[in-house]
């Protein structure tokens, strides 16, 4: 659906929105505003967590932002601090330049159903290396009790990630010029960990989930981050990569049934 707004767009600029999340009042006049001033493709605002109750009331959640002035902000240079800040995991809580979208193909990724987004901003920062970041809130992402698409099973994860996590390999390669660095490696951790948790929520017997795992180890690009890595995501990601390359296929399913029920409960409250 996105893919086809942005080729029946007829404005400059483009901006995402999620039907079930929302924009504070001039976001977009902020956006354009500091793109035209800072002569840039692409500017990211603030985003607020936010969590939508049982009786429908919102609760403001935490904002994540990049600083707390606008400026403009070279992404060879703190691409990480980017990363952190939530400012390229997103298409949304952005405004971008519709002519480099054009110009250069940028479409998302239809192969991809988990983490779109982040592919889909990794083929504009391979573009254009600089972006504007205003640390003021230009979208509220709504966080409710039900599941999403985004934490469901999807029987094709395990190529869904080894796509994106070559992607990111690629990106920090041709574009910050370090591939294989661990921050590279650490990111496809990520991707790694992701693909054993979903793999976990399947209705499939001992034999297939156990055959998946497998194959996902095997893959070049997960093979190297098992045994190259030196940082992770977290302390969970560290343990299921390290029991994920001694094989040990038990110990790695019941982190990931613990952590699948864990993060279940917590959603539901």
């Amino acid at each position: 659906a996105r893919n086809s707004g942005i080729v029946a767009s007829q404005g400059e600029w483009v901006t995402f929105v999620d039907a079930d999340d929302r924009l504070p009042d001039n976001s977009i006049s902020t956006l354009l505003s500091v793109a035209l001033k800072m002569s840039v493709p692409i500017v990211a605002g603030a985003v607020s967590f936010d969590s939508v109750q049982n009786n429908g009331d919102i609760l403001l959640g935490p904002v994540r932002a990049y600083g707390s002035t606008c400026m403009l902000v070279d992404v060879h240079d703190e691409f990480e601090e980017l990363f952190t800040a939530n400012c390229v995991q997103s298409a949304c809580s952005k405004l971008i330049k519709k002519s480099m979208l054009v110009d250069y193909r940028i479409l998302f990724d239809e192969a991809l159903s988990s983490f779109e987004d982040f592919a889909f901003v990794l083929d504009c920062l391979e573009v254009s290396s600089c972006m504007a970041v205003v640390p003021s809130v230009c979208y509220h992402y709504l966080r409710r009790s039900v599941g999403t698409g985004s934490t469901s099973y999807k029987s094709d994860i395990v190529t869904q990630m080894e796509r994106l996590s070559n992607k990111v390999v690629s990106f920090y390669a041709d574009v910050l010029g370090h591939p294989w660095s661990d921050d590279c490696l650490c990111h496809i951790a990520q991707f790694f960990v992701v693909a054993v948790n979903n793999i976990q929520k399947s209705i499939l017997d001992w034999a297939d989930v156990r055959t998946q795992m497998e194959l996902l180890v095997d893959l070049p690009v997960f093979s190297k981050m098992l045994n190259e890595a030196k940082c992770y995501p977290n302390a969970y990601s560290r343990l299921v990569c390290q029991m994920a390359l001694t094989r040990r296929w038990h110990i790695v399913a019941a982190l990931a049934t613990l952590r699948n029920s864990i993060r279940s409960r917590h959603v539901a409250k």
